[in-house]
């Protein structure tokens, strides 16, 4: 059942989601990245796309996937929450009561939404980017504190902080040539 759905994608989604589910160890979204030929920010919300593809295509052979659980909060809503603190205590306080969104996909999808959000509310994309960077910190993996501080750059933009926004930019880019991500390095 599962192969016949894995049938239905693209030949794009159908190898994401074989780099990033079947092989073991998983890898890295860097390599997944170049071996797609995209961009490496754009990998969680790419992976977001083909599961869902993948969860209706099983829905429509009569294998529904388990709902979540009712006691949980899903992360989306707890990114709109984040989004609204106005202040790193809040934050931090409010990562160690939600401490599962302290991962690497958690960063890899917030920092999309931080520029989706700066079209509808560039205060709350700020606030939203100043935890996802907390949570990239708290990972200390370089390349994801990269990704949340070219975001957090976006949304200085576009709060009219120019200077703040090079700022952000410059240390997300020297971040993503030390790891020798050159096409994350060029992007804005």
């Amino acid at each position: 059942m599962l192969r016949e759905a894995m049938g239905v994608l693209s030949p794009q989604c159908r190898r994401l989601v074989e780099l990033l589910f079947f092989e073991t160890p998983a890898r890295p979204y860097a390599e997944v990245a170049k071996e797609l030929g995209l961009a490496v920010g754009s990998i969680g919300f790419t992976m977001q796309k083909c599961i869902d593809r993948l969860r209706r295509q099983l829905d429509e052979q009569g294998f529904p996937l388990m709902p979540r659980p009712r006691g949980n909060v899903p992360e989306s809503e707890l990114a709109v929450e984040l989004g609204k603190l106005q202040d790193g205590v809040l934050r931090r306080q409010f990562l160690a009561r939600n401490s599962s969104l302290v991962r690497s996909d958690v960063v890899r999808r917030l920092a999309p939404m931080v520029v989706a959000k700066i079209r509808v509310d560039a205060k709350e994309a700020l606030f939203l980017a100043e935890g996802t960077l907390l949570i990239a910190r708290k990972l200390r993996r370089k390349e994801e504190i990269a990704l949340a501080m070219r975001a957090k750059a976006n949304a200085l933009y576009a709060s009219g902080d120019n200077h703040g926004a090079v700022q952000h930019h410059e240390d997300a880019f020297k971040l993503y040539e030390a790891l020798g991500i050159p096409k994350e390095a060029a992007r804005r």
